[in-house]
């Protein structure tokens, strides 16, 4: 978990604010970098124990006093966004490991409403980043009017944890985003396809593909949710209306590629072949896209040549600075 605390200054008048962001992997650090181009704040970092709840209790106490403080000092913040970018949960965990992770997102709403309650001043907002791919892989083109089809116990868990969450906005805003195939590098952060691709090149190791050579997927850049969630948590509402939880958000390019075509992009980046090997049953075999239509306003997506290079560029970097990191 990321404390930031900073001002905002709108028409001329300074605002406090505060965020938290749990989960600093590839999107949680793309928000936070995000973030700190545009704003100076103090931060604070802490170890979020997804097994110790005496601890996780401990962070919420302690940050409970932070704004007591504050409060005393009339500097307490205005807006409280938290962030859930976190989750250790994929296409293919167990329904308990999932439920663990739900059972953990409840607790940090209870808190989140305990905390606002305690300091009127402050409104809370909650950011839940979810995924497009729970709900839509096997469907194609989807538009405004595709259903969700639950395919696996992720997508299932999804579904109940965007319900625990759309029935809290009574409590305070929430909004929910689903970001499709996300691909990027962080240090530290978990190895997509693309990531995983481009190291195993770099590397000279096998990739092993889950998917076929024509399975069609919407990639989107990791920079480019962080910047639009960065603004998200930066917009200070005009009216009533911006408070109200919009419908999710999909977060996507609205250009498929298929496998053949990522595979032959970082071929040609890296100017070095690619050593593939295709599963004979694919786990991640079926297809997903989405029509630009769908996309939010002000939301825009780097070109996915720009994306794997920039991936591969951080991904050399990190290599040159890290001599035992893989090489």
């Amino acid at each position: 978990m990321k404390l930031l605390f900073w001002q905002h200054e709108v028409n001329e008048a300074e605002t406090q604010r505060a965020a938290g962001i749990f989960g600093l992997g590839l999107i949680g650090q793309s928000i936070d970098q995000a973030l700190g181009r545009r704003i100076l704040s103090k931060e604070s970092e802490r170890a979020y124990d997804w097994k110790d709840k005496q601890r996780r209790d401990w962070h919420w106490k302690e940050l409970t006093a932070m704004f007591a403080e504050l409060s005393a000092n009339g500097t307490v913040p205005r807006y409280f966004d938290v962030i859930w970018s976190a989750g250790q949960g994929g296409f293919s965990s167990t329904e308990d490991a999932l439920a663990k992770e739900t059972v953990l997102i409840e607790e940090i709403l209870d808190h989140c409403s305990n905390l606002q309650a305690q300091f009127p001043p402050v409104s809370v907002r909650f950011h839940f980043i979810s995924s497009a791919g729970a709900f839509f892989e096997g469907q194609t083109h989807v538009s405004c009017c595709h259903m969700p089809v639950l395919r696996r116990a992720y997508g299932a868990a999804k579904m109940d944890q965007e319900n625990l969450i759309a029935g809290r906005t009574s409590d305070f805003h929430c909004q929910i985003y689903r970001p499709s195939s996300v691909y990027g590098f962080v240090p530290g952060g978990r190895f997509g396809l693309i990531s995983a691709l481009i190291n195993n090149v770099l590397t000279n190791k096998v990739t092993r593909i889950t998917g076929s050579p024509n399975t069609l997927r919407d990639y989107v850049f990791a920079d480019d949710i962080g910047c639009f969630i960065a603004n998200q948590v930066l917009l200070v509402p005009k009216n009533s209306a911006d408070q109200q939880m919009k419908s999710p958000m999909i977060l996507a390019s609205g250009k498929a590629a298929s496998m053949f075509e990522v595979i032959a992009m970082v071929e040609r980046e890296l100017g070095r072949p690619a050593y593939l090997m295709f599963d004979k049953e694919p786990l991640n075999g079926l297809p997903m896209s989405f029509l630009p239509s769908l996309l939010p306003e002000n939301w825009q997506a780097t070109a996915f040549n720009v994306g794997v290079h920039l991936t591969a560029a951080r991904l050399q970097s990190h290599f040159a600075n890290s001599p035992t990191s893989g090489r």
